[in-house]
């Protein structure tokens, strides 16, 4: 049975996904249905709290001054939670790592 990253991507095989993924190349995995509902039931992804309170790095935070990732500052994750109140977008590096079901 396929688990995390492999199961949600399949019939794609991981060597192909990786390839894509740092050639920085787009793809598509089509008919992901059910294969998603073992990423979306993990406790961090409930809501942006839950995320915070488990993340063990520091958070991008996107500023309102331009739509853009040249307008970005990487702070710790009380810092991100204000900026998130305020209507900033955060972005997660590198969330495969937090949990073995999505590597």
């Amino acid at each position: 049975m396929k688990t995390g990253l492999e199961s949600l991507i399949f019939p794609m095989k991981l060597t192909q996904y990786r390839k894509h993924f740092l050639g920085n190349e787009p793809f598509m995995v089509q008919n992901t249905g059910e294969k998603i509902q073992e990423m979306l039931s993990l406790s961090f992804l409930t809501d942006v709290e839950a995320l915070l309170s488990e993340w063990p790095k520091s958070v991008s935070v996107h500023l309102p001054d331009l739509r853009d990732e040249a307008s970005s500052i990487d702070t710790d994750v009380q810092s991100a939670m204000k900026y998130f109140k305020e209507g900033m977008s955060l972005l997660f590096n590198d969330a495969q790592f937090l949990s073995p079901v999505m590597d």
